[in-house]
């Protein structure tokens, strides 16, 4: 049985398409790689939104060949769609398509016995008992980065699942709804488990490349979501987390004009679901846009199964920058939508993420984004100086600002958000949380997880891990809480 390690680069919906990655191999009669074996074929699914993410790729890529020379090596992914020719001359790879579902039936033909070498054909001799690699063909024609599939599809029986492209596949209903979304039954190496119900972007912001990669909104049915969700509590996860692209454009075909949010419509059906034994559980939202916080949603976060989180993408707090990178919101839209939350739900955690020396930020612009982040002190904030992707808008923008520039306001913000990060779990110590081990420490005999504010807790390492337990807070220590158990 050939055996498979399949390696994630990158965002929580790239996690979930690495473990369907997975999932399908073992269905095609692959097998997980023992540990200290090495595996007959690896897959690494690939990320594309910074340029340092992609020359970490091309890092891995080079130490997987050279460790593993006689392994099948194989890329999905968004680096696929975004650099073709570069990964087509980078030489250590065998196998590339954007596509996995391809790229999974194409690894099929190309390390279980089955079809002759005459079968499978002479342009996808790369596949036969992994005797003979394909770099000096890729090299010599990038396009055969893109191999073709034909001769997969001929000698292996269908997809028992599905085998449509999961990126960039045109809508069939006016709300994007498609049963074609990664579905998973576990995910490897967590203690929380992520559900895909949505793809694609078409914001186009001035410094993302995404758009670019995954321009299709798709979304999925309520009612495969709800079997999803189903089948993960019953398998033990006891926190759900709902990811996606663009998440809060879950149920719509575009983001333009679209009107509010549909995501309730999905929320509220899952949220009647039970845990076997009526264990406790909970369900977390991923990254929303401000704007797409309705009433509706902040009603429905007051179910004491949803966690009181917001991870909210700010981005910068000066108008003037916003209206640069072509963000969908206004500093004072942000916070009206922050103090409507705060009234409704009880201290949520409201966190986000900020970009730094953005093109023709002034000093002005980010003094209005470190007031901004003062005033709403954010349990947590993620920091990023800009970084140039090649493809974007920002990229052919005036006005870069310098490279120490940029360090040094990613410095004062962190330094910033530590503070009021630290601010934000102090007032928890003495009262009750719910937190999820999810790994130990042994040489502080702790464990530790996520709040539902979530805020790192650490407690006793003799806590269960991946279970939803009760503590009380007793201290806390940068921003960290620690507990004992109830």
């Amino acid at each position: 049985m050939a055996s498979y390690s399949v390696i994630a680069f990158g965002c929580k919906v790239n996690q979930v398409e690495a473990q369907a990655i997975r999932e399908q191999l073992e269905r095609l009669g692959f097998a997980p790689a023992a540990e200290g074996q090495p595996p007959d074929v690896v897959v690494l699914h690939t990320c594309a939104v910074t340029a340092e993410a992609m020359r970490k790729i091309r890092q891995r890529l080079r130490s997987v060949r050279r460790r593993l020379p006689n392994a099948i090596l194989a890329v999905s992914g968004c680096y696929v769609i975004a650099e073709p020719r570069a990964l087509a001359n980078a030489g250590e790879i065998d196998l590339a398509e954007k596509h996995w579902p391809r790229l999974v039936n194409a690894l099929r033909a190309a390390a279980i016995p089955g079809p002759t070498e005459e079968e499978i054909g002479k342009e996808d001799r790369i596949s036969a008992g992994r005797t003979k690699r394909q770099n000096e063909t890729t090299k010599t024609h990038p396009e055969a980065i893109a191999i073709t599939t034909q001769s997969a599809a001929q000698t292996s029986p269908p997809d028992p699942i599905r085998s449509d492209p999961p990126v960039c596949v045109k809508n069939q209903s006016p709300t994007g709804l498609t049963s074609r979304i990664e579905t998973i039954s576990r995910l490897d190496g967590h203690h929380r488990a992520f559900v895909k119900i949505q793809d694609g972007c078409d914001c186009f912001c001035a410094y993302c490349i995404v758009p670019h990669l995954r321009n299709e909104l798709r979304s999925k049915p309520v009612e495969q979501a709800v079997e999803e969700v189903a089948a993960l509590l019953d398998g033990g996860y006891r926190e759900i987390i709902l990811v996606g692209i663009h998440l809060g454009a879950w149920g719509q075909p575009t983001t333009k004009n679209s009107g509010p949010s549909r995501l309730p419509a999905l929320l509220a059906p899952l949220l009647e679901l039970d845990a076997p034994g009526d264990a406790p559980w909970r369900i977390r939202l991923s990254s929303i846009e401000a704007r797409e916080v309705t009433d509706e949603l902040l009603e429905l976060m007051t179910h004491p199964r949803v966690c009181p989180h917001l991870h909210l993408p700010l981005q910068s707090g000066s108008d003037n920058v916003l209206r640069r990178m072509g963000r969908p919101t206004t500093a004072a839209a942000f916070r009206e939508t922050v103090a409507r939350a705060r009234r409704v739900l009880d201290r949520p955690a409201i966190s986000a993420d900020v970009i730094v020396g953005f093109p023709g930020e002034t000093d002005a612009d980010f003094q209005a984004t470190l007031d901004l982040c003062r005033e709403i002190g954010f349990a947590k904030t993620h920091v990023f100086p800009y970084s140039l992707r090649s493809g974007t808008r920002a990229a052919e923008m005036p006005d870069h600002v310098p490279t120490v520039v940029r360090r040094q306001r990613a410095r004062v913000l962190r330094e910033l958000s530590e503070e009021r990060a630290a601010d934000f779990v102090a007032q928890f110590v003495g009262q009750r949380e719910r937190v999820i081990p999810e790994r130990t420490d042994p040489k502080r005999q702790t464990a530790s997880g996520h709040a539902d504010r979530y805020f790192q807790i650490a407690v006793p390492s003799t806590a269960p891990l991946g279970a939803l337990l009760e503590v009380e807070i007793t201290t806390v220590e940068n921003a960290r809480a620690l507990a004992r158990l109830t």
